[in-house]
C-alpha cells in the first residue's frame, strides 16, 4: 500500500507541474501578444488585405484570453470534484478501501484537470470557430 501511494504522489506531482506549466505558459503568451495589438489595429485604416491583419489579431487574441478562461473553468470544476470527498456509500467499507479509493478518485482528478487544461486550446478553438 505503501509503494501504491509513492506512485499515486509522484504521478499527482507530476500533474501539478504540467498543470503549473501549461497555465503559466497561457498567460506568458497573452503578455507577449498584447503589444503587438497597437500595430495590429494600426492597419485598420488600410484596404481589405492590410486590415485583415488587424481582423486576424483580435481573433487570435480573442481565442487566446478565451482559452485562459476555459482553463479557470476546467480548475474550478475539478476543485469541485477534489472538494465533494468520498461518496457516502464508502462508510461500511475498511479504512485501507476507503484510502485507496480516496488515492485513486484524486489521482483520477488531477490528470482529469490537466487534461481539461491542456485541451482548452482546442475546445476553444472549436467552440468558436478559430
Amino acid at each position: 500500500m505503501m509503494i501504491l501511494a509513492v506512485i499515486i504522489a509522484l504521478v499527482i506531482i507530476f500533474c501539478g507541474f504540467m498543470l503549473i506549466y501549461t497555465v503559466y505558459f497561457r498567460f506568458l503568451k497573452i503578455l507577449v501578444v498584447v503589444p503587438f495589438g497597437a500595430l495590429a489595429f494600426s492597419t485598420v485604416s488600410g484596404n481589405r488585405m492590410v486590415s485583415h491583419s488587424a481582423v486576424s489579431y483580435a481573433k487570435y487574441f480573442l481565442s487566446i484570453v478565451l482559452e485562459a478562461v476555459t482553463m479557470a473553468l476546467a480548475i474550478i470544476v475539478c476543485n469541485a470534484f477534489l472538494n465533494a470527498g468520498l461518496p457516502t456509500f464508502t462508510s461500511d467499507y475498511a479504512d485501507w478501501t476507503k484510502a485507496l479509493m480516496y488515492m485513486c478518485e484524486l489521482t483520477f482528478s488531477v490528470a482529469m484537470t490537466v487534461g481539461a487544461v491542456k485541451g482548452a486550446q482546442g475546445l476553444t478553438s472549436k467552440a468558436l470557430g478559430l
